[in-house]
């Protein structure tokens, strides 16, 4: 598998553009107009958070444009062997993350799976500061190895949890030495409580402000924008203002929780066509 991987990434690399747009589209009105994978969940999902002010044929549209930018994201990625992701991207608010690591403690950059998140994290690393992220295996045997190798080629920096406590130990060794950790906190996470998201009730992964509790460094929500095939824009904005008084630590965590899903959902409103709807974010 990894070989054909491999192969795949090597033939993507030499469609130029505009072959890629059409490959996309192509893509798109096989898997996503006439197959129909997952255009329930992301249709569901939009008109969950965003529909109150949207039509059916709008909440079509929309999704149709953030299914063909996960497109994009994947054919950019297998690409990225021979064309490095990072090549076309340019900041703004990089003061704010510059401001908060110059405290000396490092800085987790809050962020979801919005644009071409891959890039982002590897940007961050090759032209601001090491970047870490905290991520699980992907597949098994070659598909794992293909993008282990894909992310390291362009400069991602990930944290293995290679056994009980390893993932935390290595963020916290990360901020001490004044760098980043990156937290993509849109997903649900098994056994986690329900905290408001665009309104609704949903499992939200609390690990983020469990650890804020253990070692306080500033939170820069962060987020990444497409604007063209292959080039891409970050943003970041101010820290958030957290408080470690006030109540028990546990009531904190929600507390504190519940203002990164706030600032998520900010993030995600500015660009909704760039988002991974296909998660199922709202499930009981």
């Amino acid at each position: 598998m990894y070989i054909i991987l491999r192969s795949v990434g090597f033939m993507i690399s030499l469609v130029p553009d505009v072959g890629l747009e059409l490959l996309a589209r192509l893509i798109l009105g096989i898997c996503y107009d006439g197959l129909r994978l997952r255009r329930k969940m992301v249709e569901t999902n939009i008109e969950r958070a965003l529909g109150a002010d949207m039509s059916p044929e709008e909440i079509r549209i929309l999704g149709r444009k953030a299914a063909l930018s996960f497109i994009y994201t994947i054919l950019e990625f297998f690409r990225s062997w021979q064309k490095p992701m990072t090549t076309h991207i340019d900041f703004t608010g990089a003061e704010h993350l510059q401001k908060a690591l110059a405290e000396g403690k490092g800085a987790y950059v809050l962020c979801a799976h919005l644009g071409n998140w891959e890039a982002f994290g590897a940007k961050v690393s090759t032209s601001l500061c090491p970047a870490h992220i905290l991520v699980k295996k992907v597949g098994t045997g070659g598909v794992n190895r293909f993008v282990e190798e894909t992310r390291a080629r362009n400069g991602f920096l990930a944290i293995g949890r290679g056994s009980v406590g390893d993932g935390v130990r290595g963020i916290i060794k990360a901020l001490r030495r004044g760098e980043v950790v990156g937290f993509v906190l849109d997903q649900t996470r098994p056994g986690e409580p329900k905290v408001d998201f665009f309104g609704i009730p949903a499992k939200t992964n609390t690990g983020l402000a469990t650890l804020w509790e253990r070692y306080q460094a500033p939170v820069v929500p962060g987020y990444i924008e497409r604007l063209k095939l292959g080039h891409h824009r970050i943003h970041f904005l101010p820290p958030l203002e957290l408080s470690p008084e006030g109540g028990d630590k546990d009531g904190r965590v929600l507390v504190h929780t519940q203002a990164f899903n706030h600032s998520l959902e900010s993030m995600i409103r500015l660009r909704p066509d760039q988002y991974f709807w296909f998660h199922n974010r709202f499930k009981p």
